[in-house]
């Protein structure tokens, strides 16, 4: 399971003439769970569809960078993930507690990552869909990028190429043979999530299956934001797959679909992004069994 989620900068959203409708939402934030048998229902409940409807519906789009609306390839639009955010009530404040972000290995992440690990952390196909996705909602103008949390390979298409990749991460000898890079820095953003560049200086920043190590992910998010030029975009990806003694707890429960909650709430709380999207992507089929990622995406402001 691979998902994405990915933030944009846009002019500040006028205030609401009217007041908006009040939105029951539980204490902690979170949709009700259903059942795994229940989803094919719930996806045709949740649209007030009948699932046939459901069937029909092909074309899959988001918004991207500059807020252009694109076609996402190989999209599932049936599933409850492609649906998890349409009806989903933020909370009013911060979900999450301390214990939310505990792990079984609370050592220093330095002594972790300590020995570079050339390896690709994701199957060949699922990185191909990444880098489709990419290649969509990357814009086709001259851009700058950042990837964050990043290893020796970004999984960047030949095109659209950013004129800059940045990247940050924990190993040296992994950061120094990306080829795709421009620069580099060893960065432990559990120890420090502040960003070493200036306010607007990318216009898209990614993360690869690390979303789910960071202890301080809402500074981390803001940090995301203020690098984000207007009309920018951030995109996370995140895997069932992991060092499980460094996951943080809050991503070791519930379905894929909780998880794209959580990492809207990341947008959210950070301040000026816009609600997010998602998108599931088709991305292998071995018999009758697929396998699927979400692309999450949120706009951000500047106040």
């Amino acid at each position: 399971m691979l998902s994405l989620a990915a933030a944009q900068t846009a002019p500040p959203p006028r205030r609401p003439s009217g007041r908006p409708a009040e939105r029951r939402v539980p204490r902690d934030g979170r949709r009700p769970r259903l059942h795994r048998r229940s989803w094919a229902a719930a996806t045709a409940a949740v649209l007030g569809l009948s699932s046939k409807s459901c069937r029909a519906k092909k074309v899959v789009k988001i918004h991207s960078v500059d807020e252009r609306e694109v076609e996402v390839p190989k999209a599932n639009p049936e599933s409850l993930m492609a649906h998890s955010l349409e009806k989903f009530s933020y909370p009013a404040r911060w979900p999450y507690t301390e214990q939310d972000f505990f792990r079984l290995d609370r050592s220093d992440d330095a002594e972790f990552y300590a020995e570079p690990r050339f390896v690709k952390h994701l199957d060949e196909n699922t990185l191909k869909a990444l880098t489709d996705f990419y290649s969509v909602v990357f814009p086709d103008r001259p851009f700058t990028a950042l990837d964050i949390c990043s290893s020796w390979i970004s999984h960047y298409p030949q095109q659209p190429k950013p004129t800059r990749l940045a990247i940050t991460g924990m190993n040296a000898e992994e950061l120094k043979s990306n080829v795709s890079a421009s620069d580099w820095t060893v960065q432990d953003l559990n120890l420090d999530p502040r960003l070493p560049y200036k306010d607007a200086e990318f216009d898209v920043v990614t993360n690869v299956v690390s979303v789910d190590y960071l202890t301080k992910p809402l500074q981390v998010f803001q940090e995301v934001g203020r690098v984000l030029r207007p009309g920018g975009l951030a995109i996370v990806a995140f895997s069932n797959r992991c060092f499980l003694s460094k996951l943080v707890s809050i991503w070791s429960v519930g379905d894929p679909d909780d998880r794209a909650e959580v990492a809207a709430n990341y947008f959210h709380f950070a301040g000026g992004f816009k609600d997010a999207e998602a998108v599931e992507l088709l991305l292998q089929i071995f018999s009758s069994i697929s396998r699927r990622g979400v692309a999450i995406r949120s706009s951000w402001f500047r106040r």
